[in-house]
C-alpha cells in the first residue's frame, strides 16, 4: 500500500493478498461523505487498519488482536504514519472486547480480517521464514478453518444494514 511498516516477531509480515483485501474495502467506501466505522479483527502490525486509515480519511476504526506484543507493533506503525488518533487499539477474542469499548449492535460499516487460515498439519512443512511468524497467527485449526466459524456469526450482530464483512 506504499507506506512503511515495522514488523516484529511479534507480527506476520504483510503479504500481497493484505493489500487485495485494503483495495478491495477502499474500492467500496472510497467516496463516502458519511463517516465511517472499521474493525479490523487480529490486527497484527496494524497494517490493514493504518492503510484503510490513511486511505479513506472519513474513517475511524477499531484493531484488536490477543497479542499485546502485537498490538504494540500495531501502536508504534500507527503512531508513525500519524494516525494513531483515528485508531483504537485494544485486546480481544474476536467480539469479547467490543462491549467495554462501546461497540454496539448495528454500528459498524465493516469489519476485515486476514485471520490464520493454514491447516495446522500443514505448519511444519511452511518455508522457514514463515515458521518465524507468530504460529497463534498461522494456525487455522485442524481444516484452516477455525477462525472463520467463530467470527462470521457475530459479524450480522455488529453491522449496519449494508455493512460487510471482509476475509
Amino acid at each position: 500500500m506504499s507506506l512503511p511498516f515495522k514488523v516484529d516477531s511479534s507480527v506476520l509480515i504483510p503479504r500481497p493478498e493484505t493489500e487485495v483485501l485494503v483495495e478491495k474495502i477502499i474500492e467500496r467506501f472510497q467516496g463516502s461523505e458519511r463517516d465511517l466505522v472499521g474493525v479490523d479483527i487480529g490486527t497484527g502490525s496494524g497494517c490493514i487498519a493504518v492503510s484503510l486509515c490513511h486511505y479513506l480519511p472519513n474513517l475511524r476504526m477499531y484493531a484488536t488482536d490477543l497479542s499485546l506484543p502485537a498490538l504494540r507493533t500495531a501502536q508504534t506503525n500507527a503512531r508513525d504514519l500519524g494516525l494513531a488518533e483515528r485508531i483504537t487499539f485494544f485486546r480481544s477474542e474476536l467480539y469479547s472486547g467490543f462491549g467495554f469499548h462501546k461497540i454496539s449492535q448495528g454500528t459498524i460499516d465493516f469489519i476485515v480480517s486476514n485471520p490464520p487460515y493454514i491447516p495446522r498439519a500443514e505448519i511444519k512443512a511452511l518455508m522457514k521464514d514463515v515458521l518465524r511468524e507468530p504460529r497463534q497467527a498461522l494456525d487455522g485449526g485442524n481444516d484452516g478453518l477455525e477462525f472463520y466459524r467463530r467470527l462470521i456469526p457475530g459479524a450480522p450482530f455488529y453491522l449496519k444494514t449494508g455493512g460487510i464483512l471482509a476475509l
